[in-house]
Formats: structure tokens, C-alpha cells, sequence
């Protein structure tokens, strides 16, 4: 994403993502901007507040209400004398009937737009009801050895928890980058291997931790994904994808 982006830019880039309405190119500057868990975060506070809006929780109401419903419907229907009256006439001038016009246009306008994005997010959150997806991947060479790496993954929340066991440290300049692998027609913008740069991390002495990750929204249909791949690249442009998996899973 250009620097020269402004909030209210990024904002609009994020409501589009939670509605799944940007092309090719958008799509890709917020998959760039998701690795920022401040922006991840703001993503699901998005989807929350939408939920929130258009599906709040019921309220019953209390048992005495009803009595005081009955009794001021009672009240209000006892026979009475009427009284003839004839109200005045006022006549509105044009501009103010022209003005209660585009008044009502615009409150018709909003209801129709709030409405057609509430049943766009129940549309997607029904989509993205899915189970999560467990990875173990393993190693391309030597598979006898005793490195554990797994991969879970939430493609509706689009989060998900990277574990690692026994994978050794590196040399200074080095980290290991965990790839997304897509099918050739997936519709996203991906690397000449096809793959999308998802978590760039290293390892301590013992090998073993574990990394909360930000998944491309490629997840959202599993279907496009084709494996989940694991590289040792250059510290300084990780995203170059110059090296060849040490470990790798298939979906």
C-alpha cells in the first residue's frame, strides 16, 4: 500500500474487504496491511460492530408488561362524545414540500443501503462458517526427522496459531517465511511460485514456540488453496521467495 495513504483510504479498503467487494489489486494491499495486527484487530472490530447493527440480541420483555399494555388499550377504547372539529388548513410553500421530498428520498436511500449491507455480511459470515483446518507440515528432505510443525487455521476469522517444535536456529541474515500456496486460477495477486508471503519469524535456541499468524483472504474458500509451505530466505527481502520449501503440506 502507498505511504501517502490516508486513514480515511484505509478504512474504506477495510469495509470493502469485510464485505468481500475489492478486485485483485485492493485484495492485495489489505493482505499487505493484515500482517499490522492493529489493522487485523480493526478488520474484526469492523465485522463485530456490522454484526451488532443489523442482528442485535433479542430482549424479552417483562412479564407486567403486558398487564400495562392491556389496561392503557382498555382505557383508550372507552366510548367518548365526540366534538366536531375541523382543523386548520395549512398551505406549505413549494420549497418546503420540495424539501420534505429530498427528505424522504434520502431516508428511503439509507434503508435500502443499510439493508443491502446487512444481508451482504449475514451472506459472508454464512460462507465463512467453516471448521478449522489443522496442518502438519513436513519435511521436503530427511522426513525421518523428529521437526514438528503445525499450522491451524480459522478461514472464518481468517487467524490462526503457527507451532513449532525441534526446527533449528539459523545463521545470522536468515529467517524462515511461512507461504500460502494457491491454485494457478486463484483470483488473488500471488508470487511467480504462485504464493502468498504469510509469516516471516525465527526460532530461539530450543526450537520450539509458537506465533499467532494473519491468513491471506484466500482462506475464506479453502478450495483456492493448494498448500501451506515453509522457506529459509534472505532477512533483508524475505518476500522474494528465492529458496525452495524445507517443509510443506498439501491441502
Amino acid at each position: 500500500m502507498s505511504q501517502s495513504s490516508s486513514p480515511e483510504e484505509i478504512q474504506e479498503l477495510l469495509a470493502g474487504y469485510v464485505l468481500n467487494e475489492l478486485d485483485m489489486e485492493e485484495s492485495a494491499q489489505v493482505e499487505q496491511i493484515l500482517a499490522d495486527p492493529a489493522m487485523a484487530q480493526a478488520v474484526q472490530d469492523l465485522r463485530w460492530t456490522l454484526e451488532t447493527a443489523y442482528a442485535p440480541p433479542t430482549v424479552e420483555p417483562p412479564p407486567q408488561l403486558r398487564d400495562k399494555v392491556m389496561q392503557a388499550f382498555a382505557a383508550a377504547t372507552e366510548p367518548t362524545i365526540p366534538i366536531a372539529t375541523v382543523p386548520p388548513v395549512v398551505l406549505l410553500p413549494r420549497w418546503a414540500k420540495a424539501l420534505g421530498a429530498v427528505a424522504a428520498g434520502v431516508i428511503v436511500s439509507l434503508s435500502i443501503s443499510n439493508y443491502l449491507l446487512w444481508r451482504s455480511l449475514q451472506t459472508q459470515m454464512a460462507q465463512n462458517s467453516q471448521t478449522p483446518i489443522v496442518l502438519s507440515l513436513q519435511p521436503t528432505q530427511s522426513p525421518g526427522t523428529s521437526v514438528a510443525v503445525l499450522v491451524k487455521v480459522n478461514p472464518e476469522t481468517l487467524r490462526g496459531t503457527l507451532t513449532i517444535e525441534k526446527l533449528p536456529p539459523l545463521e545470522s541474515g536468515k529467517v524462515y517465511v511461512l507461504w500460502t500456496v494457491l491454485t494457478a486460477d486463484a483470483p488473488f495477486t500471488t508470487d511467480e511460485h504462485n504464493a502468498i508471503l504469510t509469516q516471516v519469524f525465527t526460532v530461539k535456541d530450543q526450537g520450539n514456540q509458537a506465533h499467532e499468524i494473519v491468513l491471506p483472504s484466500a482462506f475464506q474458500n479453502p478450495k483456492l488453496v493448494k498448500a501451506m509451505a515453509i522457506t529459509i530466505e534472505d532477512a533483508a527481502a524475505p518476500q522474494q521467495h528465492k529458496s525452495s520449501p524445507i517443509l510443506i503440506q498439501k491441502l
